[in-house]
């Protein structure tokens, strides 16, 4: 039987009695293999010829014990085998390593068993570029994270917790590592549970830290400060929360800087409502959007109230401890600072949090004084002078994230008109020009050192702020990929990330590797958009038009949509064509105007996140390259079929091509084309055999099973023949598609009248609370939509208006236990007009 996420083999013995000893016996509880991006359904990165770690997380029973494993790796290989022991209501980490070798897009599901119980691992051949080398960067990362956990259980109450301690300051560590989980999907709404997945094991790990951060979490009464209240939500002098004011911290000396991250954590959780399940009397009871609030009140009340703006006083700004009023501009901590506005910009972002605009008004100040006091950048205190040894790159990222709390409005209100987009351009240039610094602070950043505490407060200010480039000298074009070419390189094989500037002595392994994972991810806040698209054919040839497709793109936020598909063809960074729409785009390089050679391709997808859109980008190089070229597989679908009796799956790959088709190396027969076309329906390993031709049909139980089944197409030319110069066997191309199969539960029979502009459908009522209604007018197999969801009717009957006469539909109708009729067709037609 089929569990949630996992396969339960039970072996029964014929005509036996089985008689279970009264003594506890050791068993293994869960097997968890990793979800990429909390999805059990989504794969994680390979390269084709590069090994890649796999990984999963063993529970043990209340005995614990020592377990076989075996790891199949559905590619024809043996399976990796080995023992574990996992202590009473413990864990065990295993990681495997495997290469993998397939075309672009082939999938691996591969699967752990242990103790009978088995868990799927989901793989897929992905480009050698820096967007596959980013997701396996991240994957290594998180799995280092995990492991470094220390688990324990925190408050009175002593419920669950977790932290991480390479250093001192564990909130901060402990909330940087949280979040990292969470902003890779890896969520609490992922698990009803979250102490006890049944999916995604890191989801404990962010239930774990975040109990830890409450457990931590401490009260202070609010009351009125010299500027306003820091619970005035609605601008009018009173306060309207609870009087309570929150903070979090491990170090009383540095509560500044740790709260912002342990907010930043709890807003990432993707769950204002859950519910804080240990904590002081002030905390253990309240939801996280409540908790959340009163530390966004702590910050308006721990700002500095001094009479004026830096460089004289510190007016606006934040100390390492709360209402440092000293009215002296060196109490102005530019980098406890930066820490408040990333706190308050997450709980806005997530959690619609109320920030007090008096608070706002006071930080637009503090840090417009400094910027123009300081001709483009901020220091480390907000009343050192302006000079190259003063200049701190980190802290002036940081300040682009106090300006995108602040707003643009608000901005210029305080400063003046224009003000906003006037610190914006100075602070890009100041940076643009020393993005290669080499003295005093301005080298701690990327460029011959790795200093990932700079590299996030620098990533933060740029996203939030929408910069993905630089003028001047030596200025950047693309500050991200700046960053991945040093990240990629740095990480050690272990997934962690440590950098070598003066400040990574603090930092060190844990928290750099949670801002390594922070800084590679495209949003700051919560999960982002993905981009993604395929070309095909690549390699191709001058003159050829070549497709491409981002339907592969998509948004790791359920609650978050992409707007805006762009295409940049030149690689100079302007973006040529745009949609609103993942539509299918054609691009020609005209052998008038280019050469052979390698041409970079860029898609940005932008969602609709406010008030700054988050963006990410995919890059994918076209090879234009001389005769032989590979063909085309096109597999077709995505295919849908049910299991009844008498419905076949046909299987159509006559839209495969060769851009040589008719070509020789000698300008006579034998040409060049498709001479084989080979399927694969069984999945992983790929070996081609089930059925050959252009198009096949075949019955789907001889092959697929309920649910849905990848499939394959591999066709190959005659290269041999055709360009026997080039030295080449023939070539070949993969193309990979799913047929979802309904089981047969005694509900196949659907039957359809066409009248004049509609069809009636018919069928047996199952039982079940409602129906699928599926519709497509290319055939019984493929071009399905839905057309009526859940669709409940006492009659078993649906009546599609929207039809045009003459034109053939086909249906099929699916229950919501999932059991699916055949199809069937009707073709409308008009009336015939009576004559007397």
């Amino acid at each position: 039987m089929r569990t949630k996420r996992g396969i339960l083999i039970v072996a029964l013995a014929l005509a036996a009695v089985v008689v279970w000893s009264t003594a506890s016996i050791a068993a293994v509880d869960r097997v968890l293999c990793v979800p990429w991006e909390g999805n059990p359904n989504s794969h994680h990165t390979a390269i084709s010829g590069q090994a890649v770690n796999l990984n999963a997380v063993i529970y043990g029973d209340a005995t614990g014990g020592t377990f076989s494993y075996s790891w199949e790796f559905k590619d024809f290989s043996p399976p990796t085998t080995g023992t574990i022991s996992i202590p009473a209501n413990g864990i065990y980490n295993l990681q495997v390593a495997h290469t993998f070798t397939g075309a672009l897009g082939a999938t691996f599901d591969t699967e752990l068993t242990i103790e009978g119980i088995t868990d799927v691992y989901n793989i897929v051949i992905a480009p050698d570029n820096y967007d596959a080398k980013v997701n396996i960067a991240i994957d290594k990362g998180l799995w280092y994270l995990h492991t470094q956990m220390l688990r324990t259980n925190v408050g009175h109450n002593t419920v669950p917790g977790g932290y991480w301690n390479d250093n001192s300051w564990y909130v901060g560590r402990t909330g940087a590592s949280v979040w990292a989980f969470e902003v890779q999907g890896h969520l609490l709404t992922v698990e009803a549970d979250p102490l006890n997945p049944v999916e995604d094991p890191y989801v404990e790990n962010v239930q774990r830290g975040i109990n830890y951060l409450l457990a931590q979490t401490r009260y202070q009464t609010m009351n009125p400060q010299t500027y306003g209240h820091p619970e005035d939500y609605d601008g009018d002098g009173a306060g309207d929360g609870n009087g309570i004011g929150l903070v979090c911290y491990h170090s009383v000396n540095h509560t500044n800087y740790e709260q912002g991250l342990a907010m930043g954590a709890i807003a990432g959780s993707g769950d204002p409502a859950a519910v804080a399940a240990t904590g002081g009397s002030y905390v253990l009871g309240r939801t996280y959007a409540q908790i959340v609030q009163d530390m966004v009140d702590w910050y308006a009340w721990s700002q500095i109230d001094d009479p004026l703006f830096p460089p004289n006083d510190a007016r606006g700004g934040w100390y390492y401890t709360a209402n440092a009023n000293y009215q002296h501009g060196t109490y102005g901590d530019n980098s406890a600072s930066q820490w408040a506005y990333i706190g308050l910009d997450a709980a806005v972002a997530n959690f619609g949090s109320n920030v007090p605009q008096w608070m706002k008004e006071q930080l637009a100040g503090y840090l417009h004084s400094q910027i123009i006091y300081r001709g483009g950048s901020v220091s480390y205190r907000a009343n050192y002078g302006p000079n190259a040894y003063n200049d701190n790159v980190c802290l002036t990222g940081g300040a682009l994230v106090g300006m995108a709390l602040v707003g643009e409005t608000i901005y210029d209100i305080i400063n003046g008109s224009g003000a906003f987009d006037a610190d914006q351009s100075s602070i890009e240039s100041v940076l643009g020009t020393n993005w290669h610094g080499t003295i005093s602070r301005w080298k701690e950043n990327w460029y011959g050192h790795r200093a990932y505490y700079t590299m996030y407060s620098v990533m933060k200010g740029f996203r939030l702020t929408g910069i993905e480039s630089l003028p001047g000298s030596p200025g950047t074009t693309n500050w991200y990929a700046d960053y991945v070419s040093v990240m990629i390189p740095d990480q050690h094989p272990d997934g962690h990330w440590r950098g070598t500037g003066w400040m990574d002595g603090y930092i060190r392994e844990d928290m750099g590797t949670a801002f390594g994972v922070l800084i590679l991810t495209p949003s700051p806040f919560s999960p982002p958009p993905e981009a993604c698209f395929d070309a095909e054919p690549n390699p191709s040839y001058l003159d050829i038009p070549i497709t491409f497709d981002p339907a592969c793109s998509y948004h790791r936020n359920s609650e978050r949509n992409i707007v805006l598909y762009e295409w940049d063809w030149n690689n100079d960074g302007t973006y040529d064509t745009s949609s609103v729409t993942p539509d299918i785009q054609t691009h020609v390089w005209p052998s008038s105007e280019f050469g052979l050679g390698a041409y970079p391709v860029t898609l940005r997808v932008t969602d609709d996140t406010e008030p700054v859109p988050v963006t990410d980008t995919y890059v994918l190089t076209i090879n234009l390259t001389t005769p032989p070229h590979p063909p085309v597989a096109v597999a077709g679908g995505p295919y849908m079929v049910s299991l009844c009796e008498g419905d076949t799956l046909t299987l159509d790959g006559s839209a495969s091509w060769d851009i040589n088709t008719g070509q020789s190396e000698s300008g006579n027969p034998p040409y060049d084309a498709i001479m084989s076309w080979a399927w694969d329906l069984g999945g992983a390993p790929w070996d081609y055999a089930d059925a050959s031709g252009e198009t096949v049909t075949v019955n789907p139980s001889d092959f697929l099973s309920v649910g849905a089944n990848s499939i394959g197409l591999k066709v190959t030319d005659n290269t041999v023949n055709a360009f026997p110069g080039s030295g080449q066997e023939d070539l070949t191309d993969e193309d990979f598609t799913t047929v979802t199969v309904f089981d047969n539960c005694g509900s196949c029979d659907l039957y359809a009248r066409a009248k004049s502009g509609k069809v009636q459908l018919t069928w047996a009522h199952s039982g079940a609370d409602s129906y699928d209604v599926y519709r497509s007018t290319e055939g019984p197999n493929t071009g399905f939509t839905l057309i009526a969801d859940d669709h409940v009717t006492t009659y078993a009957t649906y009546l599609d208006t929207d039809v045009v006469n003459g034109i053939t539909y086909y249906y099929r109708v699916v229950d919501s236990d999932g059991c699916g009729s055949a199809a069937v067709s009707a073709t409308p037609i008009a009336r015939p007009t009576r004559t007397r």
